[in-house]
C-alpha cells in the first residue's frame, strides 16, 4: 500500500509539472523505476531562492542544491539554478500538499 501511495503521488505531482513551461523535471524515462522524489528547476530563480520561497511563504520544506552529488549537475547542466529543487514524498504525504505546492510553483511563473 505504501508503495502504491507514493507511486501515485509521484505521477500525479510529475504529471503537473510537465504542464508548466517555467519548470524543467529530471526525470528517468522509464517512469515504472521512479517513485517517491521528484527533482526539478524553475525558470528564473536558483533551487535556494525557491527552497527559501516555498518554506517561507507557503510553509513547504523541500531540499536544494547539489544533494551531495555535484559532479551530475554539469550533465544535468543545471549549473545556473545551483543545483535542483527536489520534493521527497512519502506515506505521509498527501495529494491535497501536492495540490499546496503546484499552487505556489505556479505564482512562480
Amino acid at each position: 500500500k505504501i508503495y502504491e501511495h507514493e507511486k501515485m503521488l509521484t505521477e500525479y505531482l510529475l504529471e503537473k509539472l510537465l504542464t508548466m513551461p517555467h519548470i524543467k523535471v529530471f526525470s528517468p524515462n522509464d517512469k515504472d523505476r521512479h517513485v517517491g522524489i521528484i527533482s526539478f528547476v524553475v525558470d528564473g530563480y536558483k533551487s535556494d531562492d525557491v527552497g527559501m520561497i516555498l518554506d517561507e511563504d507557503y510553509d513547504i520544506a523541500v531540499r536544494t542544491g547539489y544533494h551531495c552529488a555535484p559532479h551530475i549537475h554539469s550533465h544535468l547542466k543545471d549549473e545556473k539554478f545551483l543545483g535542483t529543487v527536489r520534493v521527497g514524498l512519502s506515506q505521509f504525504t498527501s495529494k491535497e500538499e501536492l495540490d499546496r505546492l503546484i499552487d505556489a510553483l505556479k505564482e512562480l511563473e
